[in-house]
């Protein structure tokens, strides 16, 4: 079942209340992001920066990443030197939300367990495609 990342359908799957594998869609996970832009206040900055640009793009992209390596890729984003300090409360947004915070080395729960949104064990390996990730 693809849905919006609406909690209310993911719990109702989780719960066994209907039967389901799950996996939330990468437009809406875009989408997510964006909205976050936005209430920030960094909509302008984003069509100006290339940098801010490329970090919104590379944490939609990390639905393509094997789930044990999301956090790995995130840490690597986020400690890049390119990176922007307006980019900072983004990360900080996708790292609670999506991945989980790291506290006394330990990953917490986030929002939105990354098992529910990467797409990468729906990839085929011989043609690099996989489910559709859209409307």
């Amino acid at each position: 079942m693809t849905c919006p990342l609406q909690t209310c359908a993911l719990q109702a799957a989780a719960t066994g209340a209907i039967s389901a594998a799950l996996a939330g869609c990468a437009f809406h996970l875009g989408q997510c992001i964006w909205r976050k832009v936005q209430a920030e206040g960094l909509a302008a900055e984003y069509a100006a920066n290339e940098e801010l640009r490329r970090v919104v793009g590379s944490l939609t992209a990390l639905s393509l990443v094997p789930v044990d390596l999301v956090g790995e890729i995130f840490a690597v984003l986020a400690a890049d030197e390119r990176t922007p300090d307006c980019a900072l409360v983004i990360l900080e947004y996708f790292e609670a939300t999506w991945i989980g915070r790291t506290s006394f080395g330990r990953r917490r729960a986030p929002s939105f367990a990354p098992e529910t949104w990467s797409h990468f064990s729906h990839m085929d390996e011989t043609t690099g495609r996989g489910w559709r990730t859209n409307n």
